[in-house]
């Protein structure tokens, strides 16, 4: 077994002011009675992580200066050093194969030659952190090698292919340039969810012209135009996402039809609520059917397409506050059906 230890700093007897800093140490000892085996000092910082390697070989050692060490188990020579730059790390994995190092910090991943301590890989699961809250990095590698997984900052949990098959720098760099697009939409929806509308279009404008990289990321950035106000841009965007197929994502429809209303076509969002409305009546479930009801109040509609709606909702919901869509809808439902009572 390994652990960290600590010596007091020399004190002086006559002021007993410390005169120097306390040293750190590693102690190895055998399981089975407990005798050390060696000690090493590691200077004055804490040490933050260490861990054996899967042959039981060599133990790393990281402490708060972002030095990371590492020795033999037999003796305690080091075998290598290095620095660790910008953030502690906290935590260390082993490849089952004894040949990678994988280390988290409160930011990222870094990986290491086991041979000479060569930094050869950073990977980001997460955008960079707003503030530094409280979060105890986790990572570890699946039995075989193939995968490493590591927690985020944010809560998420990232899965990375940890084998060696090689992968083509046209494909590397279409990845990269999917995970820019993917950065700089989140930062636009921060700054618009902050308020912060120079902050939005900045990112926002980095956005146009480039090929999203999934539908998904094409109905967001779709989206962001409408929010900004650019509803030509918008159209263009929801237009390609729904050719590409039956969209799963009900809560876009609405800033769909926005788009298609300020951009004054009426003839294109009466065909995107009938479209929509079939797709509710496949599956109406409550999200879908709520969906329909905003998307089809944000304009009068025909009494056909009202009484469609009204069948798929049960007449509870339409008295129900907690679904605001559905009351703010029903103005226009009732209009349509000529009679004021409601449905």
């Amino acid at each position: 077994m390994a652990f960290d230890d600590y010596e007091d700093a020399a004190v002086d007897p006559a002021t007993a002011e410390p005169t120097g800093h306390p040293r750190t140490m590693v102690r190895v000892c055998e399981v089975p009675g407990g005798r050390e085996l060696w000690n090493a000092h590691l200077g004055p910082s804490v040490l933050y992580c260490l861990g054996f390697s899967r042959d039981g070989g060599t133990l790393a050692l990281g402490d708060r200066g972002g030095d990371l060490e590492m020795r033999a188990v037999d003796g305690g020579s080091r075998l290598w050093q290095t620095k660790v730059p910008s953030s502690p790390v906290f935590r260390l994995a082993f490849s089952p194969d004894g040949r990678t190092l994988a280390g988290a910090d409160r930011s990222i991943v870094r990986m290491w030659d086991l041979g000479d301590g060569r930094e050869i890989l950073i990977l980001r699961g997460a955008p960079p952190r707003p503030f530094d809250g409280g979060y105890n990095p986790q990572l570890s590698w699946s039995p075989d090698g193939g995968l490493l997984a590591s927690l985020n900052w944010d809560g998420s949990i990232s899965i990375w292919n940890g084998s060696e098959t090689s992968v083509e720098p046209a494909d590397r760099r279409a990845a990269a340039l999917g995970r820019v697009f993917a950065w700089h939409l989140d930062e636009a929806e921060a700054a618009v969810a902050g308020d912060q509308a120079d902050a939005a279009s900045f990112h926002f404008n980095l956005l146009r012209g480039r090929e999203p990289p999934d539908s998904s990321s094409l109905r967001r950035r779709g989206q962001l135009a409408i929010q900004l106000g650019d509803a030509k841009s918008s159209r263009a965007d929801f237009d390609r996402w729904l050719a590409g197929g039956e969209p799963d994502q009900g809560g876009a429809w609405p800033w769909c039809a926005r788009a298609y209303l300020i951009g004054g076509d009426r003839p294109a969002f009466r065909w995107l609520c009938t479209r929509l409305l079939d797709a509710v009546e496949k599956d109406p479930h409550d999200s879908e059917v709520l969906s329909a009801a905003h998307t089809l109040g944000l304009a009068p509609c025909p009494p056909a397409e009202a009484d469609r709606l009204i069948r798929l909702v049960k007449p509870e919901r339409l008295s129900n506050v907690r679904h605001p869509h559905l009351l703010s809808a029903s103005p226009w439902l009732c209009s349509a059906r000529g009679d004021g009572s409601g449905p």
